[in-house]
């Protein structure tokens, strides 16, 4: 006896459906990925890219410029004590390979530290991204531009009553 597939016919198989457009699949996948921001950065690309934010619109909120410096100065911390931490990771490593101690493969816990370094660099990204988002978005800054071309100008009726 025929092992039943889904629909419990032995012998049907799986239609494609031709008017499907694939190329919407396509289409869709791109731009989604697009939306999100690059989730790969390099180091160098990371610190690059919080200077950039940190100095835009630094003439009007100089706190945004501080705070960006702040998660750069963070980053940079963390990368430095995780180095040293490898560092003295390696040397055990080095003698426990002397001692014949068995142990995981240097590739694979090389790739483990890059691994854990891009997760890093991921999140610092999404948390400037976030912040960025929150305090330099163009809506924000059409609506006080708006608001300030409404208000009335009282600079004309100052002490300038005639009835009196």
């Amino acid at each position: 006896m025929k092992k039943k597939d889904q629909n419990g016919l032995s012998n049907q198989k799986p239609v494609k459906d031709e008017f499907s457009s694939s190329t919407k699949k396509e289409y869709s996948s791109k731009h989604k990925e697009k939306a999100v921001e690059d989730p790969d950065l390099s180091h160098h690309a990371l610190i690059e890219k919080l200077d950039t934010y940190s100095k835009t619109n630094i003439e009007e909120n100089v706190d945004d410029y501080f705070a960006f410096q702040r998660m750069k100065d963070k980053y940079m911390d963390e990368i430095k004590q995780k180095d040293a931490d490898r560092i003295k990771g390696a040397v055990h490593y080095a003698q426990g390979q002397r001692a014949g101690l068995p142990q995981a493969d240097y590739d694979t816990l090389k790739q483990g530290h890059e691994l854990q370094d891009q997760n890093l660099r991921n999140n610092v990204v999404r948390e400037a991204g976030e912040y960025y988002k929150k305090n330099n978005n163009l809506n924000k800054i059409y609506n006080q531009e708006s608001q300030k071309t409404n208000e009335p100008d009282q600079s004309k009726d100052k002490g300038l009553d005639i009835e009196k």
